[in-house]
Formats: structure tokens, sequence, C-alpha cells
């Protein structure tokens, strides 16, 4: 089972600037003074049409009265009594420094990474039977966390079975280091009392969440799930998927030599293209080399050729099959057109992930192997028809938790072999039939002139399409109402009816304007 480690750096800004300035100090300075024990820390940058503005600061500082937002000229006011350091902030060398920890900690595990949100505090370990090596993983944790103590980091640690659940327990836990066991249960234990905010969503979102009481990830599991993507964004429901496993989620490593490219400049500019395709080629073989090393597959691409805007190429599955790869390049630059000769090339992967280690067997069933070879193949064709077709061409239908028809499902463009998971759904009411709704839906639905015994009464007689039906039998009402949440609130009776000559209809009345539409038709 897969066991990730999410090492967090609280206040990293904070910390990398006040190491960076020990780090300048000397050894007799380091050992008389104590002022980054008593200086108070503020971070600034330019804030808009407000000027310079506190980003961060320090916990003495706050004690002082600053807090984020506030103009630097009222914080130096407020600090003027007190020894105090300044620096403007830099996301950038906020960055790097991360990453040049990441590297450090490749002595740790062989895939170490950086977190994908912004702005980036916490480094991914995959420690996957490394905990041998250490007698188990509390003593994993105890000596990463001294070799931190030892550099003046402050950090918080946390093994578990996922990502998700990782970074929200270095984000939401009081302790400095927990192991989570890898069950299904000790995960939710340790997860479901974690305030919303250690979801990685939205701060705007976590605020609104908090206001209307749901304040730990456990509020939110207790929610109908068919209510959650309209009413608090899809991505809420996305993190809270990663954090049980319930959506893979994988993290791209840090390489100590850095990112895996290779490039190739000419002394004199060419246009040929076979010319290009030869020296991608060579290009491709050469990134591959590093790939193979650490055993991995590439999901992702990018490709430069002169001065052109990049080509992005992705992968439905991790592959490092350079006929495959390079057929996949190959069709994408079909449709390629060049402005002029070109005087460099440049292959970067800017995703990859490593292969699962999988246990062979000398009688494998037939049925499995098939099921694997198809999946592979059918893997391939997708990256071939994504080739050959713009990025948002290939699609697959997804379905949405919505009571509205028409928003009950979507198309996504294809970017894996995996769909997304439809955990959100909910099972389907034990009073619905193939029946209950029509295979043809109107992308709008259509006016209809409609004829009823009285007003809130059921259809007798309706015209579409200028022809007139009789209606022989009805099945209704069926009430669809929108929640509160939305902008334009929908109230629906739909009613699904067969007429004489045999036509079946799925229509419903606009209780807001009392007029008839049509939204189907019974194959």
């Amino acid at each position: 089972m897969k066991r990730v480690l999410c090492v967090r750096l609280p206040a990293w800004p904070l910390q990398r600037v006040r190491n960076l300035s020990l780090s300048l100090k000397t050894d007799a300075e380091t050992n008389t003074s104590n002022a980054p024990d008593k200086t108070a820390w503020v971070l600034y940058a330019v804030n808009g049409s407000r000027g310079e503005c506190v980003t961060h600061c320090s916990r003495r500082a706050i004690e002082l009265g600053v807090h984020v937002g506030m103009p630097v000229t009222e914080a130096r006011t407020l600090l003027r009594q007190t020894a105090s350091r300044w620096e403007r902030f830099d996301p950038i060398a906020d960055t790097h420094a991360l990453g040049q920890l990441a590297e450090w900690c490749d002595q740790f595990s062989p895939w170490v990474g950086m977190e994908s949100s912004e702005p980036a505090d916490s480094l991914l370990l995959d420690v996957t039977g490394c905990e041998h090596l250490y007698d188990g993983e509390m003593n994993l944790l105890t000596h990463l966390q001294q070799a931190f103590e030892a550099q003046n980091w402050t950090v918080r640690l946390a093994i578990a079975e996922t990502v998700g659940a990782a970074w929200a327990l270095t984000h939401g836990a009081g302790s400095q280091a927990v192991a989570v066991p890898p069950s299904t249960q000790a995960l939710r234990d340790a997860v479901l009392p974690l305030p919303v905010s250690a979801l990685r969503i939205d701060p705007h979102v976590a605020e609104t969440l908090w206001q209307l009481g749901l304040k730990t990830i456990g509020d939110i599991t207790r929610l109908p799930r068919a209510d959650l993507p309209s009413r608090f964004a899809v991505k809420t429901v996305l993190r809270l998927d990663q954090v049980f496993g319930q959506v893979a989620e994988s993290f791209s490593p840090i390489r100590p030599e850095g990112v895996i490219e290779a490039a190739e400049a000419f002394d004199w500019p060419i246009a040929d293209r076979q010319t290009l395709l030869v020296v991608i080629e060579r290009l491709l073989n050469e990134v591959l080399e590093t790939v193979h090393g650490v055993q991995a597959g590439i999901t992702q691409l990018r490709l430069r050729i002169g001065l052109e805007k990049p080509l992005t190429i992705g992968f439905a599955q991790p592959t490092n099959l350079p006929k495959h790869l390079f057929g996949v390049i190959t069709s994408r630059l079909e449709r390629f057109r060049l402005a002029g000769p070109v005087g460099s090339v440049r292959l970067q992967v800017t995703g990859f992930s490593r292969f699962t280690q999988r246990q062979g067997q000398l009688f494998e069933d037939d049925n499995v192997k098939a099921e694997r070879i198809s999946k592979r193949e059918l893997g391939r064709l997708m990256d071939r028809l994504r080739g050959r077709l713009d990025e948002d061409q290939l699609v697959r239908p997804q379905l949405q938790s919505d009571s509205l028809p028409e928003h009950a499902a979507t198309f996504e463009p294809i970017t894996s072999l995996t769909p997304k998971s439809d955990s959100t759904t909910e099972p389907m009411p034990p009073e619905f039939t193939p029946l209950s709704r029509p295979l043809t839906m109107l992308a709008e639905p259509q006016a209809l002139d409609v004829v009823s015994v009285y007003p809130d009464g059921p259809p007798l007689r309706l015209r579409w399409q200028q022809r007139n039906y009789v209606v022989n039998r009805w099945w209704g009402p069926e009430r669809i109402e929108s929640g509160w949440w939305r902008d334009q609130q929908v109230k629906r009776d739909y009613y699904r009816v067969e007429t004489n000559d045999g036509h079946w209809f799925w229509l419903f009345r606009n209780n807001r304007n009392d007029g008839w539409y049509l939204h189907g038709v019974f194959d």
C-alpha cells in the first residue's frame, strides 16, 4: 500500500529569510545574540493602489499589532520601539529554496516532490517500503524531524495513504509528527476532525463553509453528496475524494539535475520537416534515458521548435515506449505549421509518473490478461487521437450530481485513461425505471402550445414542429426544483406522455411563467 510523507514548513517565506540571515552571521554573532528570538520579522510587497503592505509577519510582530494586509508605514510605526527586520516578499526565491530542500530530502526517499498548489510550503515524499530502513515509520519521522531541526527549520510531518490526507494532517492536526496506520478506518478517524481548510480548497470557500457551521471535514462528509458540487464548487468534492483515496493523486519528483530536457541548436536555421523529425527523435531518446533510470513513464511533454509557441502533448497513461511517444509527436506535428526556418529544438518532460510494480502470475487468467491488454491499447488509441485532434475535441461524458436534467451530465476532455470518480452521484431511486428519462434530451427545452383541462392540470393536447398531438396517457407530475444557492431558481412539473399515434414525449410546465416546454423524446 502506498505511503506518502508530507513535510510542511509553516510560514515558509519567513523561515527562509530568517535562516538566510542566520547563515550570513559569523559563529560569534550567532552564539552571543538572541535577536532572532526577539526580533519582529515582516515581509512586504506592493499591493496595487494601496502601495506596500505586509504579506507575512512573525509571532512577535503579531503580538505588537501587525497583521497581514496592513500598510507598511502603519506597521513601522507599531514596531518603532522594538528590534525588527524588514524584507521584500520574494515568491520566486521561496520556490527555488523549497526545491533545494526537496533535493536534499532524496536521502530519505528516491521520490521527492513539491506540492502543486500555490503558494507552496510543503514537500511530498513517497516512503512506500522505506520504513524498514528506520525500524518503523515513527522512527523515520523522528529522524527526519531531527535532520530539519539541525538546520534550524521548523516542520510538521505526517505519513498517510494519500497525498491529500498527509497534507491535511500537516496543516490541520496539532501534533508535530503523526503516522496514520494503513487502514480506511484509521484514516477516517485521523482526518474527519480536521478543519475544512485542511482540504486544500479556496480560502473563500473554506470561510463560507465555516460560516455555515461546517467547521470540520467530518461535517462535510455528513452532507448529501449530490448537493456539494453545486453549493461549494466541484473542486471541494475532488479534494474530499483525494483525501480518502477515491480519486487517485500523484506527484512528480524533483530531480537533483533539474528539469528533464534535451535541446539542440543548429548552426544554420533549417525548415525541412524530415530533418526536424530526426532531431526530435534523437532528443526523445535522450530524455528517455533519464526517465528509464527512475523507472517511470512520461505523462506530458513540452516541445518548442524555434521561437514558435510550445506544444504540450499529454498521454492517457504513463509510457516510456519510444515508438509510441514519437508516433504521437509526429501526429501532432502534422497540424503544426512553421512560420519559417528554425534555429533550435527543445524537448522537455513536464509530467511523469512512477510505474506500479505488479507481481506476475505463472497462470494468468485469460480474461484478466485480455482486460490488461485492452486497457493498454485503449490508452495508446486515445494518445493517437489526441495527437491528431485538439486537446478539447476528444471528450467523454461525465455524470454530474445535479437535479436539473440539462446539468445531469457534461462532456470533459479526456486527459487520462481513468475517468473522474463519480462518487458524488447518489444511487438511482428505486422508483426510477428505464422509462423515467428519455434517451434523447434536447439541448434547450423548446416551447410548446399545450391544452389542459385546468391551469395546473396534465396536458391533453400539444403542438410541436407544426404538428398537433393528442395525449392518450400521461404520468406525473414529477416536481424538479433547483436549490436556493443558484442564481436563477427553477421550479418545474414534468410529465411523461404517450400520444394517440405512439409518440412518447417528456415535457414540463414552468411554474414560474406557466409555460409548457418539451425537454426530451423517448426513441
